[in-house]
């Protein structure tokens, strides 16, 4: 993937929010950010339903000059939601689906099932 995603000379910024999917992403954001001088966003997932370290990540955090971790609001109680609830009995780390397979939950709740 990285070889058909490279950073145009005219870019300041390179922003991607799927970086979970990136399989060559630790290369890309060396080259970007170290070579040619760009800004770098990155957005993914950086762990899988079952906590588990998703993609490369967790990899480029070493590579970073500011890091800043997101949640969204759990589903069932409205505290914050760090973990994705995978509702089906699917078992495949990459499940591409929306809310009828997934829920954003907090600790207790990811805990608890």
């Amino acid at each position: 993937m990285a070889d058909t995603m490279l950073a145009p000379s005219t870019l300041k910024l390179y922003s991607d929010n799927l970086a979970q999917f990136f399989e060559e992403l630790y290369d890309f954001c060396c080259n970007v950010v170290d070579l040619d001088g760009k800004t770098v966003i990155v957005a993914g997932l950086d762990g899988d339903y079952l906590r588990k370290s998703f993609g490369s990540v967790l990899d480029i955090i070493p590579l970073a000059d500011t890091v800043t971790k997101l949640t969204a609001r759990c589903e069932l109680c409205n505290k914050r939601a760090f973990f994705t609830f995978r509702k089906t009995s699917e078992t495949e780390t990459e499940l591409i689906g929306g809310a009828d397979m997934y829920m954003l939950v907090c600790r207790q709740h990811y805990v608890n099932g």
